[in-house]
């Protein structure tokens, strides 16, 4: 099982969230719609499985993807991620996340690790402190970890639908707001994961 999270906000979608995650092999947490950073470390520290995962409570999970994350992620891998489709605030698909997967290069996949990642907990819970004050980008940090302790899966699986509108929390934040402490963290890891390469 995968411990998944949602915070519920005022947005008129949760109920349509939730029942997109009824066939998963997941356990649901709901947690306050808070402080944006507080609310993901007390939303990825609840629980005790070892995958810990995050949902939009605007977005819509497509069947199977949490199956296809556990699959990957026994087999040893640090993170799985799925691609996406985009839809708008009426539920329209004009898109998807990315046509190719990137290769699993310095930090070629971080861009991609957008919905759905799933993560192991004892990988990125020594970093979700630093995730307090942040105004955006939640995943970002985790996903460089992720990438840095280990090996990722990227699944080429359309696993959710992002829902793009105006009270979407990318477009109304910038990631120059973020905490300094989170910035020095993201580009050590940036930093590290480059020289990887040049070696």
């Amino acid at each position: 099982m995968i411990d998944v999270h949602i915070a519920k906000s005022n947005r008129p979608y949760f109920d349509e969230c939730v029942e997109s995650l009824k066939n998963e092999p997941i356990n649901l947490h709901i947690v306050p719609y808070q402080e944006y950073g507080a609310m993901r470390i007390e939303g990825f520290m609840k629980g005790t499985s070892p995958f810990v995962a995050a949902v939009d409570d605007d977005d819509i999970v497509v069947e199977g993807v949490f199956h296809r994350a556990l699959d990957a992620l026994n087999k040893g891998y640090s993170a799985y991620y799925s691609n996406h489709h985009i839809m708008n605030g009426e539920g329209t698909v004009y898109g998807k996340w990315f046509d190719k997967l990137a290769k699993p290069i310095g930090f070629s996949q971080l861009r991609q690790m957008h919905h759905v990642v799933v993560y192991r907990r004892e990988i990125i819970q020594p970093v979700l402190k630093y995730l307090s004050g942040i105004k955006i980008k939640d995943k970002e940090l985790l996903n460089l970890k992720s990438i840095y302790d280990g090996t990722v899966f990227g699944d080429n699986f359309m696993g959710l639908y992002w829902r793009v509108h105006d009270q979407s929390i990318h477009t109304t934040r910038r990631r120059e707001d973020n905490p300094p402490e989170w910035t020095e963290q993201v580009e050590w890891y940036r930093h590290q994961l480059l020289n990887r390469v040049k070696k």
